[in-house]
């Protein structure tokens, strides 16, 4: 099944494969379990991968290749940003290894689309990156939803996906501290979880690593470095005396503290896609600029 999307980060859905199991709290309440549970009659295209219970729609755990809709991505002309496997995820322990790699093959000939690969099993995909054909058109994502499956982010820097972003929702717990080191594309997809959130002061503090000094940040995130002072934490706190960075060389962590957090991720968060990201990838900014105006 493949179609046209109103999730506001992307713009259409590819889904290869069919069908999930439940992998942490952050799958309780799917979108994807309930619509298959709606579509799971006899003849229809979810039948035997997902049922209605007396708790509630439940995956079967059991897995569907769709081998009908594996090429699709390459008859599409106009170009996307295309979420994968919206209905699944690329990396459950079912899906055969030569499947994952026929899909990333699928996705680098088809270069005129930009793919967003989104998953909670990121100890698989940590495994399995060094055998899959990383493409610059295909953006690697892992969801976070509370502080016990953060070492998800950790595994995620540590594939060679070009492009890496993270999706916080749902937002169900506290992320104390987020480290955003070698996340190239920010928090793409993230934006209204952490809305909804705002007030409970569910993230306390942001890392990025890698400015020289705050007019280097400023040109990274598209804020004046005056600007980007309101929300730096204070010397003492790992981040040297404001006053003695214009200058200064080398590269250090950054620590901005979110007090005011809606108002942090409304002008630092939508900005913070850089023009290059830690791979020296080109990511294009016409897209990101779409993705933020819906």
């Amino acid at each position: 099944m493949a179609g046209k999307s109103k999730i506001e980060w992307t713009e259409r859905t590819w889904n290869p494969i069919r069908g999930c199991t439940r992998v942490s709290e952050g799958c309780r309440n799917c979108y994807a379990e309930r619509m298959a549970a709606r579509f799971s009659g006899e003849g229809r295209p979810y039948e035997g991968l997902a049922v209605i219970t007396a708790s509630g729609p439940r995956w079967t755990n059991e897995i569907m290749l769709v081998e009908s809709d594996l090429e699709k991505p390459l008859r599409w002309r106009k170009s996307s940003m295309v979420f994968v496997n919206s209905m699944s995820d690329l990396f459950h322990e079912n899906v055969p290894l030569d499947y994952i790699q026929r899909i990333f093959n699928v996705m680098a000939r088809a270069n005129q689309q930009t793919f967003q690969i989104l998953t909670k099993r990121s100890t698989r995909l940590l495994e399995l990156s060094p055998v899959l054909l990383w493409a610059d058109n295909i953006w690697m994502g892992v969801s976070v939803e509370n502080q016990e499956v953060m070492h998800r982010v950790d595994d995620l820097r540590g594939t060679g996906a070009c492009v890496k972003f993270l999706s916080l929702e749902p937002l169900i717990g506290r992320l104390p501290f987020l480290d955003l080191a070698g996340i190239g594309a920010g928090l793409l997809g993230c934006m209204e979880g952490i809305r909804l959130l705002a007030h409970n002061a569910v993230i306390d503090k942001i890392l990025i690593r890698g400015w020289a000094n705050l007019k280097e940040a400023s040109l990274y995130l598209g804020r004046s470095d005056t600007f980007l002072r309101r929300y730096l934490d204070q010397p003492g706190d790992g981040n040297p005396d404001p006053a003695k960075l214009n200058g200064k060389k080398g590269q250090k962590d950054w620590t901005f503290a979110v007090t005011e957090l809606d108002r942090f991720n409304k002008d630092v968060l939508r900005a913070s896609v850089p023009t290059v990201d830690s791979g020296g990838v080109e990511i294009r900014n016409s897209q990101l600029a779409n993705r933020r105006s819906r």
